[in-house]
């Protein structure tokens, strides 16, 4: 098995991560589910959107996991998705958005 080289900080190990999420929302999610608009996600409350995530991670807790590495990996990339979800309908001002990013 080969393993992907060493990341030496949180902002790379985020940067990768963020591409491999990208391409799970495109070719899994987006040909599952439809594009924004037109998937269930659409619709949802943050509350639905918080117990789709806590599915996810009461599913790989502990040894519970039974469907495989590849699965337990693909429930981290639609948790993140989830989350990035919930931050957009939480409908953040330009200016939260801008405290935030300044660390704030």
């Amino acid at each position: 098995m080969m393993r992907i080289r060493f990341i030496d900080t949180r902002e790379e190990e985020w940067n990768e991560f963020e591409k491999i999420v990208s391409s799970h929302i495109v070719n899994y999610a987006n040909l599952q589910y439809g594009e924004k608009g037109e998937d269930q996600l659409t619709d949802w409350t943050v509350e639905q959107i918080l117990r789709q995530q806590q599915k996810y991670v009461t599913r790989n807790l502990g040894q519970n996991n039974r469907r495989g590495r590849i699965e337990q990996l693909r429930d981290a990339l639609k948790k993140a998705h989830y989350t990035c979800v919930e931050f957009w309908k939480l409908e953040p001002t330009e200016e939260e958005i801008e405290q935030l990013a300044k660390g704030e």
